[in-house]
């Protein structure tokens, strides 16, 4: 592959050396840069066709991609106006720039893209999917559900798809809809962690037999969350869970610290009902003593491990990752939802909210 990228290269070089408006030629040794993760060289490369030639629509649609790459929206979001604005029916630039706007964490924007998308290209099940995030992410339930029903129905063989329904339906109080909708994104994706622990809660609540153990030796136990499910399993303690964290990235850190924490959040009242061998369902006033017993510990590993911050402008990017790969259980939603239980003084509400989500 490395000897395919240096002989374009080297093609593109002597042909812009022979004719240096050659607008193509920049364009695609662009590419050869971007492909290469030279993201600097990429820009440069598009940005003088784009010079050579401003209507040339593919110049600023791959910078804009660079860019985005490179973590730089406002720059992405300027080259897909552009592309919009050269060609106002391209569905594509709609989308493109909704998820940049996603990233970004403007999420009323990205919904206008979104929508704009599907008016113009129905059959885009990204949009339908990436649009019922945000609307999952603004606690607008319903709209995602449905978002995502229709992602399901454009590709039914999309595991992603169930996985993010499953979740929604978590919220919106159906967890034994949610159960089958993960069931179905573990038939599909059987190496999700992600998905196991979710069914491992959901069975909990809804005093089915456990899974996780059975289906343990499928899962990719290499990596992150794997300590989460040794945890599930009773091999592991949280302590062990925070400190399997080595990643350098510290970004990629925090994230997982979300992680852990609202799913650590779902086990010790697992942990207590399997010990009792009672109903799923805990008094509202040890559910808020509890969860602030959590809250205390999150502070103090946060010393230890990072703040876990409410998700900003550089935590969409953790959504998008889970919509395209299963990458992680935590919603903004999420969070909103396991904060306001460590601030929350009513002990009805917090309750309530609690046993919607997990036993």
């Amino acid at each position: 592959m490395k000897e395919d990228y240096d002989r374009a290269m080297a093609d593109y070089t002597e042909a812009i050396r022979v004719d240096p408006t050659y607008v193509l030629a920049f364009k695609n040794r662009g590419s050869v840069y971007q492909r290469q993760d030279d993201l600097d060289r990429a820009i440069a490369n598009y940005s003088e066709a784009a010079r050579l030639d401003p209507t040339f629509l593919l110049a600023f649609a791959d910078r804009a991609s660079a860019y985005q790459e490179k973590g730089d929206f406002d720059n992405a979001i300027a080259d897909f106006g552009t592309v919009i604005r050269l060609s106002p029916k391209d569905a594509k630039a709609y989308y493109s720039r909704g998820v940049a706007y996603q990233l970004s964490g403007d999420f009323d924007c990205a919904l206008d893209d979104y929508d704009q998308t599907i008016v113009l290209n129905p059959n885009n099940l990204f949009a339908f999917n990436n649009r019922g995030v945000i609307h999952r992410i603004k606690g607008d339930i319903d709209r995602a559900i449905a978002d995502y029903d229709a992602a399901i129905h454009l590709n039914p063989d999309e595991a992603t798809f169930y996985y993010n329904r499953g979740s929604a339906k978590v919220f919106a109080g159906s967890s034994g809809e949610a159960l089958v909708d993960f069931k179905r994104a573990a038939a599909l994706k059987p190496k999700s962690a992600y998905v196991a622990l979710w069914i491992d809660i959901l069975a909990h609540r809804d005093h089915l037999p456990r899974e996780l153990a059975a289906h343990a030796t499928q899962l990719d136990m290499g990596g992150w969350p794997a300590p989460i499910v040794r945890l599930y399993l009773g091999q592991a303690t949280q302590d062990d869970v925070i400190d399997a964290d080595d990643d350098r990235d510290k970004k990629v850190k925090t994230e997982k610290l979300c992680t852990a924490y609202f799913l650590a959040a779902n086990w010790p009242w697992a942990a207590v009902h399997r010990r009792k061998g009672r109903a799923c369902c805990v008094s509202r006033s040890r559910t808020a003593r509890e969860t602030r017993s959590l809250a205390r510990t999150r502070s103090a590993n946060s010393k230890r491990w990072g703040k876990c911050p409410r998700y900003r402008a550089s935590h969409p990017k953790t959504v998008i990752r889970n919509e395209t790969a299963l990458g992680c259980a935590m919603s903004p939603f999420q969070v909103e939802y396991l904060e306001s239980w460590a601030r929350t003084d009513d002990q009805n509400r917090c309750g309530a909210t609690f046993d919607r989500m997990s036993a």
